[in-house]
């Protein structure tokens, strides 16, 4: 909303910030950047039903995160994430945990949320991408990744200078070859 200046929209439509899936831009159901969304209604948005699955964001600027949000998909109740980590990167590439969950059961509704504190390592710098890695089935006993809403706390510490989803595009192209060959 730009400071509460303008009508918020989503940024990731936007290209204000980059989302990039471990299925690139072909997800099943939704879109990569619907769980950026704030509509009252959820999204019905989730990956393949392939191990590891993800979501990522290229922030754009650098933060240390206090707490983040989730939001269930609006489909299949029983598809809520129970096994997963919040990591973040100052690269895309290689990834610290910032939290991991394990049997958490705290959405269990099409569209619930839950918010979670964050205590990160100890990193002055932050981090610029974040990303919800799928690390366990989920409540269905499958592998897909069912996310409608993300929302990230805490303290920027640094703008970067660049646009944001430069490295998106290797990430989603990456994604694309790791899908070529599971199929083959």
């Amino acid at each position: 909303s730009n400071g509460g200046t303008k009508p918020w929209v989503n940024p990731g439509m936007l290209g204000l910030v980059a989302v990039s899936t471990s299925d690139g831009k072909g997800m099943p159901y939704g879109k990569p950047y619907d769980p950026l969304s704030r509509d009252a209604e959820p999204k019905n948005c989730h990956s393949k039903d392939r191990a590891n699955s993800w979501f990522a964001v290229d922030l754009g600027v650098w933060v240390v995160p206090t707490h983040y949000t989730l939001r269930h998909s609006r489909g299949y109740g029983k598809s809520a994430v129970r096994e997963w980590q919040l990591q973040g990167s100052k690269d895309g590439m290689t990834w610290a945990v910032l939290k991991a969950h394990n049997g958490d059961d705290s959405m269990t509704d099409p569209g619930s949320t839950h918010t979670w504190e964050v205590t990160p390592p100890a990193d002055e710098e932050g981090w610029r991408h974040l990303r919800v890695l799928q690390t366990g089935q989920n409540a269905a006993g499958k592998n897909y990744l069912s996310l409608s809403g993300f929302e990230v706390y805490g303290r920027v510490v640094k703008v970067s200078t660049d646009q944001p989803g430069r490295e998106t595009l290797r990430l989603d192209a990456a994604a694309r070859s790791v899908a070529r060959r599971e199929m083959h």
